[in-house]
């Protein structure tokens, strides 16, 4: 189920003709989202909402974050015309699962929606060099913390390898490799892979070894 929420009529319109014929074609428009908070979903789907973020970012991350504390497997993809380090941040702290630029292709679009509908997390891979630079504190503690194996995986993730490849990568299941993330998360306190991809490019020291020489050990 897709829901399109943009204050502008012709975008709205753009996104409706380009989902129409495909498995996101649009179930409801709006121009904000006290327009769709009446619509409700069938049970067991999982709504997936296309956001313009330009009108008003902060607010997008707000509703954002609202949609993913009423609905934890809500997926969110927000649509900007250019982006900042922070606010690529704020948008994946308040938990958006895809962040692109409107300028993208329409087979990009509906690749990066099959993306998020199988759990994956897709972002400006420009911007990790940017918060690095500038040098956000992002999330805590040092490389003892984690395992080989989960150091192996946020250099993955630091890569941009989706969970698929990284399993691949590992030699190990891709449930294996979500259940490592989670761990990940937990020991170095960040919300997202977004973070835990800064947090590696900050922490992991340099002569750490390639993922793929990392043996096996699940």
């Amino acid at each position: 189920m897709t829901f399109l929420i943009a204050a502008n009529a012709l975008t709205r319109e753009g996104l409706r003709r380009i989902q129409a014929e495909t498995v996101y074609h649009p179930i409801a428009l709006a121009s904000c989202m006290d327009e769709i908070a009446s619509v409700h979903t069938h049970e067991g789907g999982m709504p997936v909402y296309i956001m313009d973020a330009d009108h008003d970012h902060d607010e997008s991350c707000r509703q954002t974050g609202i949609l993913k504390d009423r609905n934890p497997e809500a997926r969110v993809l927000m649509l900007v015309e250019a982006y900042s380090a922070r606010q690529v941040l704020a948008a994946f702290d308040a938990g958006a699962d895809a962040y692109l630029l409107k300028s993208v292709s329409c087979e990009v679009l509906l690749k990066t929606l099959d993306l998020v509908l199988l759990g994956e997390t897709v972002f400006p891979a420009k911007t990790l060099g940017t918060l690095r630079n500038k040098g956000l504190a992002i999330g805590i503690g040092s490389a003892d913390v984690l395992s080989e194996r989960e150091r192996a995986i946020i250099r993955c993730i630091v890569a941009g390898d989706p969970n698929k490849l990284i399993a691949r990568k590992l030699d190990i299941a891709e449930t294996t490799v979500k259940v490592h993330l989670r761990a990940i998360l937990r020991k170095i306190c960040v919300k997202n892979q977004t973070q835990a991809a800064v947090w590696g490019m900050r922490h992991l020291p340099p002569d750490d070894g390639p993922a793929e020489e990392v043996e096996a050990a699940c």
